[in-house]
């Protein structure tokens, strides 16, 4: 569970639905890691165009300790390529037109 001060979001969605929500200037979303693609579809209801950066490698390997975690390893999160990217997109009925994938 999220939490915004008092407030808690059960679902990335509602995460995302409420920081569009708060975007006080129109225009184009940035996405960061877009992965496989879901908040991209939830970013292109709200926004008119969206442009995604990723390198769709997965995670990089590190020897710094401070990355360490045991959830994240080398090539873990979003090493499914962009093509797997644009087809999640369009199985989640996000035309090819309302969003950008930039590698």
């Amino acid at each position: 569970m999220r939490r915004e001060g008092g407030r808690a979001f059960a679902y990335k969605r509602a995460t995302i639905e409420r920081a569009a929500e708060s975007a006080i200037l129109d225009g184009p979303a940035l996405e960061f890691g877009v992965r496989h693609g879901v908040s991209t579809r939830v970013l292109a209801e709200r926004f008119a165009r969206v442009t995604g950066f990723d390198s769709f490698e997965g995670l990089p390997t590190t020897d710094d300790a401070r990355d360490a975690h045991p959830g994240w390893s080398p090539g873990a999160a979003g090493a499914s390529g962009v093509e797997e990217f644009h087809a999640t997109c369009a199985a989640n009925g996000v035309p090819r037109g309302d969003y950008t994938a930039v590698e």
